[in-house]
């Protein structure tokens, strides 16, 4: 049983009969129930109606995919997502303002 899915990200995973398999990113790729879901939690996959599946598929043309920089959806440790949350909204930036407050007018000439 197998799961169809468009890989937002070079993938290798090994399939039911234990051969690693390696999908490039922006194709479509039939995955293992448990990689499926492995890539899913990594956000290395979406669903085949997925809209960025329209506007990317194939977008690299034909080039080989390489198992060395690949995803390993069969890696003992869980996948996580590189980035969980937004970095910018708990930054708590805090803006100084340092400059002297001036409260004068200044005369112009009019032309």
């Amino acid at each position: 049983m197998t799961e169809r899915v468009f890989a937002l990200r070079t993938i290798c995973w090994r399939d039911a009969a234990g051969v690693q398999r390696v999908a490039d990113q922006y194709t479509d790729t039939d995955l293992t129930p448990a990689a499926a879901a492995n890539a899913r939690r990594a956000r290395a996959v979406v669903p085949i109606d997925d809209s960025r599946r329209r506007q990317l598929k194939g977008v690299h043309g034909g080039r080989h995919p390489r198992v060395d920089t690949a995803l390993d959806l069969d890696d003992e440790a869980p996948c996580t997502p590189a980035m969980t949350a937004d970095p910018v909204r708990e930054a708590n930036i805090v803006v100084l303002d340092r400059r002297p407050v001036i409260k004068d007018t200044i005369s112009v000439a009019r032309v």
